[in-house]
């Protein structure tokens, strides 16, 4: 069973009875569920998940008000829920605790991740927050939200960027695909300079992966599980996903090889901004792209940081 599964149903048979017979009269004003760090929250663990930071668990988030009358009584109530379920050990202390998981404020969970406790409006504002964050603070699954305010925060956020920001931050991906991959791995390759070829590769696979994840309008999350979640997407990141594992697999011998494999990446990616209507040129060199892209939105956010975290 995966760990949400787990977390949900240890919540239902353990969590639910014993928080309803100690806080009724404030149940009805908490959100339930499990979200933020961890692979279980993004739905990616396996059984090598399960030497740290695993097991049943869950998350409470109350209304500051709430929070700071109650919040210190749920995390000792927390603390004595059953340390084990169906054979695997729970999470009882690190939620008395309040890492990861156990009772927060609403406004301060959102701020752990995002700096900010209401959702961002201005550009300027959802360029500042690390995309891995916007990604962990929106995963998961909520259990139950009878008031709805955690929820309504988090779909402000699951709505995505606005226009103007993916624009912006594709433009700059566009750019750095065009550089890292298409220009600068030949050339390194050309010189022998290995080392430099490979951290070219990177760069290109860190924007690529970037990119797939910008046009199916989906956060991009934690480096260790970004190309994993590639095969989640729609558009083009499950056809992205091979042909990134096998440019890893070129070595540096085979330019020739190297080459076909970073453009068909890029032509994957053309495809799906010309689908999207974002570029129209016959272009194949992605930098021709990212000057497309870079009409469609305000000049003033050429000079805010699109951001790589």
């Amino acid at each position: 069973m995966d760990g949400l599964t787990l977390s949900e149903h240890y919540y239902a048979l353990f969590g639910a009875p014993m928080l309803a017979s100690r806080f009724l009269e404030v149940m009805p004003r908490v959100a339930v569920g499990l979200v933020g760090e961890g692979s279980e929250c993004f739905g990616f663990d396996d059984r090598w998940s399960r030497d740290h930071d695993w097991g049943p668990a869950f998350c409470l988030w109350l209304e500051e008000d709430d929070f700071q009358h109650f919040g210190p009584r749920f995390r000792e109530v927390l603390g004595s829920l059953p340390p084990e379920w169906a054979g695997i050990p729970a999470r009882p202390q690190a939620m008395a605790l309040g890492e990861r998981v156990g009772a927060f404020g609403i406004g301060r969970f959102y701020r752990r991740f995002t700096g900010r406790e209401q959702p961002p409006l201005h550009p300027h504002e959802w360029l500042r927050i690390p995309e891995q964050a916007l990604a962990a603070c929106t995963n998961g699954r909520v259990f139950s939200d009878p008031l709805g305010t955690f929820s309504q925060f988090r779909m402000k956020l699951l709505a995505y960027y606005p226009e103007p920001v993916r624009l912006r931050k594709l433009e700059a991906r566009c750019a750095g695909l065009a550089q890292s991959g298409q220009y600068n791995l030949p050339r390194c390759l050309q010189r022998g300079e290995r080392v430099a070829a490979r951290l070219a590769e990177a760069e290109f696979v860190r924007h690529a992966i970037s990119a797939a994840h910008l046009l199916a309008r989906r956060y991009r999350p934690f480096y260790k599980w970004m190309h994993r979640s590639l095969l989640s997407l729609p558009g083009p990141g499950p056809a992205l996903h091979p042909l990134l594992e096998s440019l890893i697999q070129h070595p540096c011998t085979d330019p020739q090889e190297t080459s076909r494999t970073v453009e068909a990446i890029c032509g994957l990616l053309i495809q799906e901004l010309r689908a999207q209507n974002l570029t129209a040129t016959d272009e194949g060199f992605l930098r021709a792209h990212a000057q497309e892209l870079q009409t469609q939105f305000d000049p003033s956010l050429h000079d805010l940081d699109p951001g790589l975290d």
